[in-house]
């Protein structure tokens, strides 16, 4: 039976072999990934303008228009313009948000920010972990099924989320191994990664909620020392990461360890980490 306090020690135990390696490559992949769904974000912002920009003069028209106007019956068409104009250009800007969020997710943060590093974390469970298994999306050339499942668990989750906020959370942590699954192994279809991961954490999200909780500790030193240090402390949440997604990375062992055993797994599907 596992605890907290040993999942954590096995993961300051693994660690110790390449820690300064795994905070270099979390800050490098962090950086790169913020950057180019930065880039994405500013194109989708300067479309969204040029789409929004027509609409936005017409309801200007629209609204001088029903100011100048002393017909009740013209003006209150005109207002009922205006309201259908602002509910449409709310609809586009948050659609496209909605669908940009998921896109630069499931292309790439997902494949690399979370299922890269995944794998990471769990390869140096058995050995020295490399660069390459951070690239294993693209080495492996499985990089558009990973995709595939990405975008299906975030926008699952983002549909539930939209329901009501304790929804989403649950579907999280039902959900929460699909990214080390598809990190173990991409070819497993997508009906069944979710199905494992529902299965085998039936039980578990609350202990898994609070694994993430204990460390809430640590992420209150970060924020005071970014506080004491006018934001240069921030850099110690790379310092904290790798401890971290090292510890869930025990946590993923455990319920892998559960799922084979249960049968909610086979050993076909998942094939391990020690390649």
């Amino acid at each position: 039976m596992w605890t907290n306090e040993l999942l954590k020690n096995n993961a300051k135990e693994c660690l110790k072999k390449y820690y300064w390696y795994a905070v270099l490559f979390t800050v490098l992949v962090g950086l790169v990934t913020g950057a180019v769904t930065s880039s994405l974000s500013g194109i989708v912002s300067f479309v969204t303008q040029i789409i929004v920009a027509p609409i936005s003069i017409a309801m200007g028209m629209g609204e001088a228009a029903v100011e100048e106007t002393d017909e009740t019956a013209i003006a209150a068409i005109g207002t009922i313009g205006v309201v259908l104009g602002s509910m449409i250009v709310f609809t586009i800007i948050y659609a496209l948000c909605f669908a940009i969020g998921i896109i630069c997710s499931a292309f790439i943060q997902m494949p690399f920010q979370t299922v890269g590093l995944n794998r990471y974390f769990m390869s140096g469970r058995y050995r020295q972990p490399l660069f390459d298994d951070i690239l294993y999306a693209i080495k492996s050339k499985k990089y558009m099924k990973i995709v595939k499942v990405s975008f299906f668990y975030e926008l699952y989750i983002m549909l539930w989320s939209l329901l009501f906020v304790i929804p989403g959370i649950i579907k999280t942590y039902e959900y929460f191994l699909v990214p080390y699954i598809i990190a173990e192994n991409p070819d497993i279809p997508k009906e069944r990664v979710f199905e494992i991961s529902k299965n085998t954490m039936n039980g578990e999200k609350m202990n898994c909620f609070i694994l993430g909780l204990s460390f809430i500790g640590w992420y209150l030193l970060a924020v005071l020392a970014t506080m004491m240090t006018f934001g240069l402390g921030a850099i110690s949440i790379y310092f904290l990461t790798p401890y971290v997604r090292a510890t869930f990375a025990e946590f993923y062992a455990c319920m892998r360890e559960k799922a084979l055993t249960n049968g909610y797994a086979t050993k076909e599907e998942l094939i391990g980490f020690e390649n």
